[in-house]
């Protein structure tokens, strides 16, 4: 309000976007900006509304706009509304404008307008032509990719502020900073390492068997192990080659597809249940016209499933381990309530059965599941709003979730989260912090041995101390010189891309 009580002081009309990153987040932050600041006309707007942004933009009826920085970007590209129309630009999550994102697209409109003014017209947020006044909100601004060391964090961090014309750095609390850690409870934090299934296991052998077959139809020798994320991503470029090529590659294509349902389900077999793992076999759809190759692609996957079928199911030594801890968990505070991130839909799905299938778990544990929405399946915003209300009013005590529950969205009091295989980044490690928010909460980062997942969380953790010393130093350095240094840069990256791009486009449409 203080804002646009200063736009109508200066006799201008206030307007401010919120950006959020996700639909999941604009009925949110709407909800909470009406909440905690009554009298303000408050809509949201996401990129699945056919709702041009214009109207809203152009007329007096509202002050702000939640929108999906993917719907402002879009609006912008199409110059159906400009980067002045607004006063006030709020990012929320800005740490995303550090990287290629809707948030730093929409910056480059930004900064090119910024370097397109006159210098008297300096700072931007004045003048006859006037730019909003940037916001951004993160947890962390992040580390920035590769081995994590001081210089490179600064470095990253400083692209961050230029990106988000940020000329005063990185603003953090200070003066109420005692006051603030009455209130703020640190999670303590436990990396949980489990053992894995073993090579020699009848499922692995049959699954690896039947790849073998199908590797051997395409003359392909695999350079990595199968049922790996590396192998996925073989797969993968080998399929978009495949397609580009001009002779026929159905085949090749087939098998490549098949191939890829039998990585994941050996994937699944590692992380879940021998039911989950065959779960992914049944989804196989079958040819329907069959030729005689897909005729014995067919013979493969009907003899792997007969033999899958005649196995005992072994029990996954790392659920046993998972157990435990959930075991312990709640014996230590039978109270708890937890959230247990997982890295796809399907996993949450496979926590929740399995915890509803287990004699030791499901008496004391009521878990469900909340995904964000995707073409790939989810939930609409109106089931994630049931399933939470559920877990407030103590219907459930475990979601088992996506990322979607990182970002943002508001959970009540946890005091305990879980990441099962499911080591992110460092700043995927701070918003897990901000979900354990209760009295004695715990984090509980679980994986498999030889996995090398047990690397990368250190990496992480190592990668977020080095965070909070570069803002440290970033205090105490004057970045007016700096950051339009770097933003003459970014906007001259943007540019040699653009015209890569064009020269690109040109020749095929000239071959």
């Amino acid at each position: 309000m203080h804002h646009l009580n200063k736009m109508l002081k200066e006799g201008r009309r206030g307007k401010i976007a919120f950006l959020t990153p996700t639909r999941q987040l604009t009925f949110q932050q709407k909800t909470k900006l009406q909440e905690y600041i009554p009298g303000m006309r408050v809509v949201e707007i996401t990129g699945a509304s056919c709702q041009p942004m214009h109207p809203l933009v152009q007329g007096d009826e509202v002050d702000v706009i939640v929108c999906t920085a993917g719907k402002l970007r879009r609006e912008l590209k199409t110059k159906a509304i400009e980067i002045t129309d607004f006063s006030l630009i709020v990012a929320d999550e800005c740490h995303h404008a550090g990287r290629p994102s809707n948030y730093s697209d929409i910056m480059e409109f930004y900064i090119r307008s910024k370097l397109a003014k006159p210098a008297s017209t300096l700072p931007p947020h004045f003048g006859d032509t006037p730019l909003p006044q940037i916001v951004g909100l993160t947890a962390s601004p992040g580390a920035g990719r590769g081995k994590p060391n001081i210089v490179t964090v600064i470095e990253h961090q400083l692209s961050l502020c230029a990106n988000m014309d940020a000329t005063s750095g990185i603003v953090t609390v200070q003066r109420n900073a005692a006051e603030l850690e009455k209130y703020r409870n640190s999670p303590r934090k436990y990396l949980e390492v489990g053992d894995e299934r073993s090579p020699n296991d009848p499922f692995i052998l049959h699954v690896c068997s039947a790849m073998e077959t199908l590797e051997h139809y395409i003359g392909n020798n695999p350079c990595l192990a199968r049922g790996s994320s590396g192998y996925d991503t073989c797969l993968q470029n080998e399929k978009e080659a495949a397609e580009n090529r001009e002779e026929d590659e159905r085949k090749r294509i087939s098998v490549l597809d098949r191939l890829s349902v039998y990585s994941q389900c050996l994937m699944t077999y590692s992380d879940f249940r021998h039911e989950d793992a065959v779960s992914v076999l049944e989804e196989v759809e079958e040819f329907r016209d069959q030729t005689d190759f897909e005729h014995l692609l067919c013979s493969v996957h009907t003899d792997l499933m007969e033999k899958l079928s005649r196995l005992p199911k072994i029990p996954n030594p790392l659920l046993e381990h998972m157990e435990t801890i959930l075991c312990d968990q709640f014996a230590r505070c039978p109270r708890s309530k937890g959230i247990f991130f997982v890295r796809s839909i399907k996993h949450t799905r496979y926590v929740t059965n399995w915890i509803k299938s287990s004699p030791t778990l499901s008496p004391t544990i009521q878990a469900t599941h909340i995904t964000g929405y995707s073409r790939a399946g989810g939930m609409e915003k109106s089931e994630q709003l049931r399933v939470l209300e559920g877990f407030r009013q103590g219907k459930y005590n475990l979601l088992a979730s996506t990322s979607v529950l990182e970002e943002g969205l508001d959970v009540p009091e946890c005091n305990f989260v879980i990441r099962y295989q499911n080591v992110s980044n460092e700043i995927a490690q701070v918003q897990a912090k901000g979900r354990a928010r209760a009295q004695d909460s715990r984090i509980y980062t679980v994986v498999s041995t030889n996995s090398n997942k047990d690397y990368r969380y250190l990496v992480a953790e190592e990668k977020q101390r080095l965070v909070e010393a570069s803002l440290t130093k970033l205090k105490d350095q004057p970045l007016k010189d700096v950051i339009p240094s770097k933003q003459k840069s970014f906007i001259q990256e943007r540019d040699r891309k653009a015209h890569l791009l064009q020269s690109l486009r040109s020749k095929w449409s000239d071959t």
